[in-house]
Parts: C-alpha cells; structure tokens; sequence
C-alpha cells in the first residue's frame, strides 16, 4: 500500500500542494472527519483545521503520527515538490464502486419484494414468500461484507443512506405476517380492513421511524 501511494506521488502530473494542502486531501481519502483524525493524532481538532488551512504546523511529532497514519514518508509530507497522486480520480472509483454495490443490494431487495408479491397473490403460501426474503436478506449481507472495508465515517454514511431506504422494501410482508398472528388472537369480529389499516399503520410508523432517525443522526454528525 505504502509503495503504491509513493508511485503515485512520483507520477503525480497534479499541481504541487502545500502540507496543510496534502493532510487535507489524505484526511479525506482516508474517509476522515477533521475530529476522527485529530482523535487519531491526539490533537484538538482545531488544531486540524488550521494545519489544512496552512495557518500553523504541525510539530515532529504529530508529522512522525502522519506518516504512519496515512502510510507515506515524512519527505512526502513536507517537501512541497512531492506531490499527492490524483485523490480526485481515486475518489471517484472508490465512489463509482460503492454506488454499483448500493445498487446491486437495493436491487436484490426490489426483486425479493416484487417475487414476494408475485408468489402470495399466486399461491399464497408462506414458504415461497420466504424465498423473496432471503433475497432481500442476501442483499442486506452483501451491504455489510462490502461496507465495512471503508473508513468508520464513510461506513456511517453509506449504512444512514442504506438503511434509510431497505426497510421500505423488507417489511411489507413480516409485518403483514405479525399483524395476521397477533389478530389470530383478537377475541371480537373483525374485518380485513382493520387488520389492513393496522398493516399499513405499524409498516409506516416502523419505515417511518427508522428512517427519521438515522437522517436526524446524519445531521447531527454533520454539523
């Protein structure tokens, strides 16, 4: 890894960078908040901040704890003719990788609910709905195995957006399941309008919920 970034910075054909310039950039292919990596260093993340604005430097130290951080020489950090290798370009195909593997696990969830649908309106029968769920079970692993190879902040955002959208798709059908179990039990005469209506307001509120959360927690770790 560390002889692949220093390649990268040798070929560089990218306008040179100052140090704040360069830890600004790292930080960022690093998938790091200024806070993460001034946790990281044990430094303020103030401190941080006025390093990427080229108002103050780092002491020896905290160079040395980059270096090793970001898997790169203290040359490269601090002589300015050594530049960083196209972050923009790398970005971007990180980015173009997440997105197909965003698209694959929401599509796995799209085909488990639409062969849900299709097998209880043909047979209905609980064994082959559960084959449309295991689907969309399949893609919500496919998620995890995939996510957790990028930084813990970078994880944080993908799972808020992930998450925000697959219950919508997932619940339909387990909570029409525990909606019918628990009227099994309901001691008066009822209709399937009421146990509908009870469906679709125990599917909202739960979709509801969970989304509201994580992009209420989204804009909190923003700010």
């Amino acid at each position: 890894m560390t002889e692949r970034i220093s390649e990268g910075m040798t070929a560089s054909m990218g306008t040179k960078m100052t140090l704040g310039e360069k830890i600004k950039e790292l930080r960022r292919g690093r998938g790091l908040s200024q806070e993460e990596l001034a946790e990281q260093i044990n430094v303020s993340r103030q401190a941080v901040s006025k390093w990427e604005l080229d108002l103050s430097l780092p002491d020896i130290d905290n160079i040395v704890q980059l270096s090793r951080l970001f898997g790169i020489s203290t040359d490269q950090l601090l002589i300015e003719e050594q530049e960083l290798p196209d972050k923009e370009a790398a970005g971007a195909a990180r980015e173009l990788r997440r997105q197909q593997v965003f698209a694959l696990c929401i599509g796995l969830a799209v085909i488990g609910l639409l062969f849900s649908l299709t097998v209880w309106f043909t047979w209905q029968t609980l064994i082959t709905v559960m084959i449309g769920v295991l689907l969309q079970v399949a893609g919500v692993i496919v998620f995890e195995v995939a996510v957790v190879r990028n930084a813990a902040a970078e994880q944080r955002r993908l799972r808020a957006r992930f998450y925000s959208l697959v219950p919508w798709l997932i619940l339909p059908f387990p909570v029409k399941l525990a909606v019918d179990y628990l009227f099994n039990y309901y001691p008066q005469a009822h209709n399937s309008l009421l146990e509908l209506v009870v469906m679709l307001a125990v599917y909202l509120l739960l979709c509801g919920g969970v989304t509201y959360l994580l992009q209420r927690n989204g804009s909190k770790q923003r700010q």
